[in-house]
């Protein structure tokens, strides 16, 4: 993963879902209140909001996959009537190699201070 791809998925976490997210376990995270997050970004920009459904879509689906949660609840969340495109499947693979990272960076600092 190139420092650029690392850096736009470490910036869309940092500043668009940590500050909605940050202090829910994932399970606290629904279809409601993902729906109201994309709402209030929507207002400001059809971009961010984009970003953070594809990033959030990501996410979860991640997180069903390795077990952390059973269903997805993007699945339930409403797609603004309008049926989603697939769109460039490298930025989303970028995307999930991101977190990816983060994830192993995560369980390391953990695993540091259980020592």
């Amino acid at each position: 993963m190139s420092e650029a791809t690392y850096a736009r998925c470490e910036r869309l976490v940092r500043t668009q879902l940590t500050p909605a997210f940050g202090d829910l376990t994932i399970g606290e995270i629904t279809a409601d209140r993902i729906e109201y997050h994309l709402a209030a970004q929507r207002a400001a920009s059809e971009e961010a909001a984009a970003s953070s459904r594809g990033a959030i879509q990501l996410l979860f689906a991640f997180a069903v996959g390795e077990g952390v949660i059973l269903s997805n609840p993007m699945e339930v969340a409403a797609a603004d009537g309008v049926p989603g495109r697939l769109g460039d499947l490298s930025v989303y693979r970028e995307l999930v190699r991101g977190r990816m990272k983060l994830r192993r960076d995560e369980r390391r600092r953990d695993v540091g201070h259980d020592r």
